[in-house]
């Protein structure tokens, strides 16, 4: 699937990340998941109904998750910032 018709912007190999290098261009590195058969089942339902594969569904996940941690951690740091004022 090209990243043009990708619902999941951002999680096809060609797509430029956060970093704005392309991914074809990085190391990718592989993991390895150990979940419950339903989640692995429910996983397989919604990139079937998206027409998008399991991997790009669990990157975004992570994706989005980093995203918010970044956020959290960079709110945090503003709110020391005011606190030792």
């Amino acid at each position: 699937m090209s990243p043009e018709n990708s619902k999941l912007a951002g999680t096809e190999p060609s797509v430029r990340c956060h970093t704005n290098v392309p991914l074809s261009k990085r190391a990718i590195k592989r993991i390895s998941l150990q979940v419950t058969s339903s989640m692995h089942k429910r996983f397989r339902e919604i990139a079937l109904e998206r027409e998008e594969t399991m991997n790009s569904l669990i990157v975004f996940a992570l994706k989005r998750y980093l995203k918010e941690i970044d956020e959290l951690e960079a709110r945090n740091e503003k709110l020391r910032i005011r606190l030792k004022r």
